[in-house]
């Protein structure tokens, strides 16, 4: 079932993080991306016409899958629409490393 924008943008902002994050729009639905930014989440692992030189995309906080089948075995799945979403509170939005070790840092 296809979900009007106005809808798409409200459920945007229920599963949005309380501090920045990054998340993921599953890989068969790009219409997610402009409604991610409207709700002015930071996303990531999609295409876009420029890469950061020598670096990774950022791991997603919250990553959407094509199907229920094709998300990871064990953990909590949210429903968004018709594709599933899991939250990876491993991935930081920034840290840093140093002699001490990894550092996680929060921004808004």
């Amino acid at each position: 079932m296809y979900e009007k924008p106005l809808e798409q943008m409200l459920t945007a902002f229920r599963v949005r993080p309380e501090s920045a994050q990054w998340v993921r729009p599953s890989t068969l639905s790009h219409d997610w991306v402009p409604i991610f930014l409207g709700a002015e989440m930071k996303v990531t692992q999609v295409f876009r016409p420029w890469r950061w030189g020598g670096r990774d995309a950022p791991q997603a906080y919250l990553a959407g899958y094509p199907t229920l089948e094709e998300s990871p075995a064990g953990v909590n799945v949210l429903q968004i629409s018709k594709y599933p979403f899991v939250l990876q509170p491993s991935a930081s939005y920034v840290s840093i490393l140093s002699d001490g070790g990894r550092s996680d840092c929060s921004a808004t």
